[in-house]
């Protein structure tokens, strides 16, 4: 039988108190990255962005505690792999 701290329960529930909350959003762009595409990929960001910050406010979060990050999945050439 598998032992268990006495608290787990307690420390499981303190955990997921202090935990960020994350609202994700991503969609495929498959443009190449150039001087041209980059106010056409600063739009989009800017629209995930807003839609995830909307979601997090609807939600009941102050917009103070809301925080954005960007992250752009790029590959080279035809490669498989992914460059973040």
């Amino acid at each position: 039988m598998p032992a268990f701290h006495r608290f787990a329960g307690i420390l499981s529930a303190v955990g997921i108190h202090l935990a960020d909350i994350v609202q994700e959003s991503q969609e495929p762009a498959a443009v190449t990255l150039s001087p041209d595409s980059m106010q056409q990929l600063q739009e989009r960001l800017h629209a995930l962005e807003e839609a995830a910050r909307q979601k997090l406010l609807q939600q009941g979060f102050k917009e103070s505690q809301v925080h954005a990050q960007r992250f752009l999945n790029l590959r080279w050439g035809l490669s498989a792999a992914c460059l973040q």
